[in-house]
C-alpha cells in the first residue's frame, strides 16, 4: 500500500527532477564595475596557481578552492596568494553546480572583486557571483578584461535612483577598467 507520505516523496523528487534540466542561470542584480569597487574590499589583478575541493564543515556543500598569486592589489589589502571559495565542484563521486559561479583555469590571470567568505575567513569570496571576475588577455597588442560573467540572468534594480549602465558583456582594456575602480574609490594607485 502506498503511504500519503510516499506519494509526497515521489512528487516532489518528480519536480525537482524535471525542473532541474531548465535551472540553468542564477538570476543577479546586475552591478557596475563602480557598484563592484565600492561593495569590494579587496581588488586584484592575479594569476590562478590551483584548487582543490572540500567540503563544508558540515559535510552538506562542495566547495572549490582557487589559489591565487596576486600579481598586483587594485585596492585594499592582500597577501602575495590568497584563496577564493566558489560554490560546487566535484568530490567522494559527487558533483554540485551552481549556475553563475566562477570557474577560473589553472594560469590564467584574472581581475577580481573579493570580500572576505563569510563562513572561512581566511578565504575570499567573488562579488556578484561571477559578475566580479573578468578574465586578462592579450588582444591586438592591449592587455583586454574580458567579463567572465556565464550562467547569470542579469536584471536591474527596481525603483532606484540611479542610471548607471550595467556592467558592460564587451571586453574593456584593463587600463579602464583599473580606471574604474581608482575613479569609484577615490584612489590612484
Amino acid at each position: 500500500m502506498v503511504t500519503l507520505q510516499r506519494c509526497v516523496g515521489y512528487l516532489v523528487v518528480s519536480l525537482l527532477v524535471s525542473t532541474t534540466e531548465y535551472a540553468s542561470a542564477s538570476v543577479v542584480v546586475a552591478q557596475t564595475v563602480e557598484q563592484m569597487a565600492l561593495e569590494a574590499q579587496v581588488v586584484v589583478e592575479a594569476r590562478v596557481r590551483g584548487q582543490h575541493v572540500e567540503w563544508d564543515r558540515r559535510h552538506q556543500r562542495i566547495f572549490t578552492i582557487t589559489k591565487l598569486e596576486v600579481l598586483e592589489v587594485w585596492f585594499g589589502q592582500a597577501s602575495s596568494v590568497i584563496e577564493v571559495r566558489t560554490l560546487g565542484g566535484q568530490l567522494d563521486g559527487i558533483a554540485m553546480s551552481v549556475s553563475g559561479t566562477p570557474h577560473f583555469r589553472d594560469g590564467e590571470e584574472v581581475v577580481v572583486f573579493l570580500s572576505p567568505d563569510a563562513e572561512e575567513k581566511m578565504q575570499y569570496r567573488v562579488l556578484g557571483l561571477s559578475q566580479g571576475m573578468f578574465r586578462v588577455e592579450e588582444r591586438d597588442e592591449i592587455r583586454t578584461a574580458v567579463p567572465a560573467v556565464h550562467g547569470l540572468i542579469r536584471t536591474s534594480r527596481r525603483n532606484t535612483s540611479s542610471r548607471s549602465e550595467a556592467l558592460p558583456l564587451t571586453s574593456t582594456p584593463l587600463s579602464i577598467l583599473r580606471g574604474q575602480v581608482e575613479t569609484a574609490r577615490g584612489t590612484t594607485f
